[in-house]
């Protein structure tokens, strides 16, 4: 019979002991997890004795079973991949949903699929069977329903893999049970190294490997079992799994009968003092879990004894330790972990500038969150050669949120988020300027789901029109593939080869693999390997999926939404590898990535409290235990009937259960708590820890770079305080310094433009210091500012330090190209007052935000104003007018209404209920205004409409009235027309056969004219209304100009006349008019302001005062105009009530202004000093 030897060692004596090991072999066969073969192989060819890296058999798990299969000749079923078993599982699910009692409401969960398969493996690995949980009967009925779903779904997981397939645990099995036919292990010596701890199908390996079967000479000579435990230190709590499953597989060996010897590796190789005492008392907390106890046949096995003594030995050997040279060990306390990583490459360069070579460093990133995507961007900017051995979701790739976008229209009928998610890809035919339309366009017209299936809505500006027609060819183009795609797949009798033939090809028409092909070629040209072997594994690992999908639903009718979800499901789970891809560069990777005999120089990231916790799976701790438990009754319960001989044979009458229908009886050990994984975390970081040989850096963060909070771990935090004592100057970092020196151009700038903005109004700041830091930043501003490469950005942060605004504007010729295709307009020039930054983003770049779903103010407006100017013209025809009864006036309105409302259909104010309420609102409140307009005009006298959305300078024969342009000079001569639409103007014919005209503009808000808004270009509309009227109305004299307030009014109250009267003075108008009794009184109900030195309110007027305010707003105008051909463009915001203009700006994120610098506070307009208005030029 074989010998077994079962090897415990630290972390640093691992790999010397399986060198060992090979070196006195005689027919070594290595067996190591699957990630680190390659490191394996590096190691035992620098270390191993000269006798042939090929005679040499090195394998993982995937290529033992492999291996097995090709020597045996024991292929016949096909293997099924992870992918393959989430995608049958998610079938399973879904067949079986109604008879599901606990994941009935679950199913479509794209995890669930994952977490279920991973559970069964565990049932699988521990010798379960689906009989065996619906015989558990738990107190808790959630959890008997949760046992009745997974031994249901098991059960027809196992129908689908038949005899036909089988998966990565049944091919394990199987390699197992026919490893000794294969003659692999015959007289071999079968190293098994490496592993976290004695897993179920290592014990399977084993106990095939050395049983006994008589005539058979084909099993191993001996097995030895290396791991890395240990039971005796007061770091132990961390290798409690490994020393837990070393006791039992040590009372499973002596429970069959096999000779064993355990023994403690002592072979270390040489280690810093420091870097040693780190790597013992790292975890040296004293924490020991608590006893464990199996029994069996009347026999009590102690497989964790019970912790006190070992505990008080262990923490008196921890105190007698004496604290050596720590001097090689530093720790790093981060501000936020943006400058935690700059702080690693700043590590990583001072390194290599003592000489230590690249690969000779490593970096291992605990925090799985934030610094495994921020971490290689840092290293890429500061030059540093590394390699990221890091799994990658396929998710991150493009093309897998192309397809998964693709699966998700096909299933949830075309939602916006999916289309949008599929055109930002890159993997469609549209444009980056067409993707930008495409969602702005869909996002303010609300194209969702079936409205994607009906053609754009077109305007009738024929701007606008355009537009909408360009848009809908893109539709058609990305839709219509889609749709046709979509009847095709839910044919009734589609089969999974038939839907996988189908997704193949649209992806191969919509040029998929073109587009991979060019990215490739761009990443060529940057030198990225990796992104190019990222690219390729995604569209292979998509590819198996529809193949999966093709051969195990083959001829087997799918569903199309069937067919998403399993789709869904396994690209949950799917992850893509990262390969090396350079020889001489920095490893990077999680803690548990790590296995070699040491590297010099290790940084060990993200030593955080919060990343020590792992998610639940499918069953809870109390479930788990629980099971454990149950195992163990019935186990003993076998047991004892056996070595009683009272076990009767089975009734032939009954149907057995599985549980009692065999003598293999089941482990009772299924998966790990929750409790060994967190240990097992530890434990490796401890790993990680143990791997520097010269130099060590430990560091966390307090902070993610979003701001939220971070907690260093209680290791890291006792680490500091031990070093702190022995060499304080080893300990940096904290919350106010960051120690971080100019390593790398890129961030020395960043850090200058800092410093400088601090210190610029100061004398203590680096530019006048003499300390070494101080001089070290001057250098580094110098060299920077010489460097042809980072001079003009330099320069750029140079000259950010002394401007009061934040640019100095463009050329009149450059103002002349960017403006001439935009037409002037009033509203233009009061957005110049309000902020020239502004003016230049929205008129001359023609910048715009995304749009959003909602009725904007500026719709709601052009709503009333139609309503209000469709009402007028034809109630205006009618002989009564104005005496028109009210209930005349509802049946024109409704009709009006109804006419206008019917532009709704399908956008947002018919939505839900919320945006339906709204409309309902809106509708509301012009129907107010218009009824408190005709009572006002059926007063006598009266002004009266004479037209509504009166034209000037733009020719409209619809129009009763043209009236001309309002036109000035500017200062080069050029001659510039102003154009527009004036809401209404009324008229009013007093008995002195005067004839006056009345403005009045519509505003959903009652406002007053301010003298001081004029004077800076942010009220000029009204005024320069007034002007065109007075320009083009022969005949008639000016009475002023009004706003009118259009909107919904309520009123507490019963009585009919207390409300009207109330509605009428809540929508009275307001602005400036002349002070004439007779003119105010045709006009009620207005509001007229006294004027008074304590505002600028402009109101009553006399007939000069209104033709100097006129007069200055042409002015104003006229200067504004000038400043905006000259190129002005500094950002200057003009705050003109409560609320800055930057508040509502559609640019806030293309602004350059900063109200911290000197000179570039926020300018407020003060209404309580009234301006003087500019002197009126000759």
């Amino acid at each position: 019979m074989a010998i077994i030897r079962i090897v415990t060692t630290r972390a640093p004596g691992l790999i010397p002991s399986l060198v060992k090991e090979i070196d006195r072999a005689a027919n070594p066969v290595v067996l190591i997890p699957e990630s680190f073969t390659l490191a394996c192989e590096t190691e035992i060819v620098s270390r191993s004795r000269e006798k042939g890296f090929f005679d040499l058999k090195i394998f993982s798990p995937s290529s033992l079973v492999r291996e097995v299969r090709e020597l045996t000749g024991r292929g016949s079923k096909k293997p099924v991949s992870a992918d393959g078993q989430n995608m049958i599982i998610s079938q399973v699910l879904h067949h079986h949903q109604e008879e599901l009692r606990y994941y009935r409401d679950s199913v479509a969960q794209p995890t669930l699929a994952q977490k279920i398969a991973g559970q069964i493996n565990d049932f699988h690995r521990a010798r379960l069977t689906p009989g065996f949980l619906r015989d558990f009967d738990p107190s808790s009925r959630r959890t008997k329903a949760k046992m009745e779903d997974m031994a249901l779904v098991w059960d027809g997981y196992n129908q689908v893999l038949g005899n036909q397939f089988e998966d990565a645990v049944g091919q394990w099995l199987s390699a197992v049970g026919h490893i000794r036919k294969s003659g692999l292990i015959r007289n071999a010596q079968l190293l098994i190294y490496g592993f976290d701890y004695i897993t179920h199908d290592i014990l399977n390996l084993v106990d095939a490997a050395i049983s006994d079967n008589g005539a058979d000479r084909n099993g191993a000579a001996e097995v030895v079992i290396g791991l890395i435990s240990d039971d005796v230190g007061p770091d132990r709590e961390i290798f409690r799994a490994a020393n837990d499953s070393v006791l039992a597989l040590m009372d499973y060996l002596s429970h069959n009968g096999y000779a064993f010897t355990q023994q403690r590796e002592t072979m270390i190789p040489p280690i810093d003092p420091g870097i040693a005492y780190v790597e013992k008392s790292i975890y040296a907390t004293g924490a020991f879990a608590s006893e464990k106890i199996y029994e069996r046949r009347d026999e009590v096995t102690v497989i964790r004894p019970d912790p006190a003594e070992a505990k008080k030995q262990a923490m008196a050997d921890l105190n007698r330790s004496e604290i050596p040279d720590m001097s090689h060990v530093r720790v790093y306390y981060a501000k936020n972990s943006y400058l935690e990583c700059q702080h690693a490459c700043q590590t990583l360069i001072d390194w290599h500038r003592e000489g230590i070579p690249w690969e000779d460093m490593a970096i291992a990133v605990c925090e799985q969150n934030t610094l495994p995507s921020l971490l290689p961007l840092t290293l890429s900017a500061s030059g540093i050669p590394f390699n990221a051995k890091q799994d990658q979701p396929i998710l991150m790739s493009g093309y897998a949120q192309y397809f998964l976008s693709l699966l998700r229209i096909l299933r949830l009928n075309f939602c916006q988020n999916d289309v949008l998610r599929m055109i930002k890809t890159g993997f469609t035919p549209l444009s980056s300027q067409d993707v930008m339309d495409m969602e702005n366009y869909v996002r303010k017209n609300g194209i969702h789901r079936g409205r994607w299936l009906k053609p754009f809505y077109m305007p009738e500006k024929a701007a606008e029109k355009e537009k909408a027609e360009h848009m809908e060819a893109l539709r058609q183009q990305l839709i219509d593939p889609i749709v046709e795609l979509r009847d095709k797949l839910s044919q009734k009798g589609c089969t999974g080869r038939q839907a996988a033939t189908l997704l193949f090809g649209f992806i191969t028409d919509a040029g998929i693999y073109d587009r991979l092909l060019a990215q490739e070629d761009v990443l060529a040209e940057q030198g990225d390997d990796l992104g190019i072997d990222r690219n390729r594994q995604v569209w292979t690992a998509i590819n198996e999926l529809l193949d999966s999908v093709a051969v195990f639903i083959a001829d087997e009718p799918l569903p199309l939404h069937d067919l998403c979800t399993m789709l869904e499901a396994s690209m949950a789970s799917r992850m893509i590898k990262s390969l090396p891809q350079l020889s001489r560069a920095v490893m990077v990777a999680p803690p548990q990535m790590f296995f070699s005999s040491g590297v010099r120089c290790m940084i060990v990231m993200g030593l955080q409290e919060s990343e020590l916790s792992t998610g639940g799976g499918i069953l809870s701790e109390h479930e788990r235990s629980q099971l454990e438990q149950f195992i163990e009754d019935a186990n003993r319960e076998f047991y004892k009937q056996q070595s009683a001989g009272g076990m009767e044979g089975p009734d032939e009458s009954a149907e057995p259960s599985e549980a009692e229908s065999s003598d293999i009886r089941p482990f009772s050990k299924i998966g790990q708590s929750l409790l060994d994984l967190a240990a097992r975390q530890k434990q490796d970081v401890y790993q990680a820890v143990s791997l520097a040989r010269e130099q060590l850096m430990i560091s966390c963060s307090s902070a993610k770079p979003s701001g939220g909070v971070l907690t260093p771990s209680t290791a890291f935090k006792r680490l500091s305080k031990v070093i702190a004592d022995m060499n304080p100057a080893n300990v940096s970092g904290g919350l106010m310094n960051t120690d971080i020196r100019p390593f790398a151009p890129a961030f020395a700038l960043e850090t200058l433009a800092v410093k400088l903005r601090d210190t610029k109004d100061s004398r203590d700041g680096f530019l006048h210091g003499s300390g070494t830091e101080d001089i070290l930043w001057q250098n580094a501003l110098g060299s920077l500012y010489n460097s042809d490469t980072w001079r003009e950005k330099t320069t750029g942060v140079l000259n950010g330090l002394h401007v009061t605004v934040t640019t100095t504007g463009i050329t009149p010729d450059q103002a002349a190209r960017l403006y001439q295709s935009r037409a002037m307009s009033i509203s233009r020039v009061e957005t110049f007052g309000s902020c020239p930054w502004r003016h230049l983003l929205q008129y001359g770049l023609d910048l715009f935000p995304t749009a959003t779903y909602v009725f904007e103010r500026n719709e709601q407006g052009t709503f009333n104003h139609d309503v209000i100017k469709m009402f007028l013209d034809e109630a205006m025809k009618l002989p009564e007018w104005p005496d028109i009864s009210e209930h005349q006036q509802n049946v024109l309105l409704n009709r009006i209404l109804r006419e206008r409302v019917k532009q709704w259909e399908g956008g947002i104010l018919r939505s839900d209920i919320v945006h339906r309420f709204q409309g309902v609102s809106i509708i509301h409140g012009v129907r107010t205004s218009i009824a408190s307009l005709m009572r006002s005009f059926q007063q006598k006298p009266h002004f009266l409409p004479m037209a509504a959305e009166v034209p000037f300078g733009m020719p409209d024969v619809k129009s009763a009235f043209n009236l001309p342009p309002i036109s000035i000079t500017t200062a080069d001569g050029a001659v510039i027309a102003f154009s527009g639409r004036i809401d209404r103007i009324d008229k009013l014919v007093l008995p002195d056969g005067k004839t006056y005209f009345m403005i009045v503009d519509n505003k959903m808000s009652s406002r007053d004219v301010k003298q001081n808004s004029i004077i800076a270009g942010l009220q000029l509309q009204l005024p320069l209304y007034i002007r065109a009227a007075q320009n083009g109305l022969t005949g008639f004299e000016a009475a002023g100009g009004l706003y009118q307030p259009v909107k919904d009014v309520l009123v507490d109250g019963d009585d009919a006349g207390k409300i009207i009267a109330q509605i009428d003075k809540d929508l009275q108008t307001s602005g400036i008019i002349l002070d004439d009794k007779g003119i105010q009184d045709a006009m009620k109900p207005v509001k007229i302001a006294r004027k008074s030195d304590a505002n600028d309110t402009i109101s009553a007027v006399t007939p000069e005062e209104l033709q100097s305010v006129l007069d200055c707003a042409v002015d104003i105008v006229t200067g504004r105009v000038n400043r905006i051909r000259s190129g002005e463009t500094a950002p200057m915001p003009l705050q003109d009530g409560l609320q800055s203009p930057c508040s509502w700006c559609d640019h806030a994120d293309g602004c350059l202004y900063d109200s911290t610098l000197p000179g570039c506070k926020i300018r407020e307009l003060d209404h309580k000093h009234r301006m003087e208005m500019p002197a009126q030029k000759p």
